[in-house]
């Protein structure tokens, strides 16, 4: 069964939305008044090491894609 192009093109926004918020997390001020010490730093980290972890599926994905329709 292939996948929708519109399923890996959400998977890709979302995947650059994680990142994104993680790199927020971090150096925002107003997050570091939110949460205070390592706390945002923390967050912030594990929304960046998600986004690589999706991002590796992600492509994992294309190949298996690539790899059905050329079959």
């Amino acid at each position: 069964m292939a996948r929708s192009p519109l399923l890996y093109r959400f998977t890709l926004a979302m995947t650059a939305l994680y990142a994104l918020l993680g790199i927020f997390l971090i150096f925002s001020p107003d997050m570091q008044n939110m949460l205070p010490g390592w706390k945002h730093i923390v967050l912030g980290m594990m929304l960046i090491v998600y986004a690589f972890i999706r991002m590796k599926r992600l492509k994992d994905l294309q190949k298996g894609m690539d790899a059905t329709d050329n079959s």
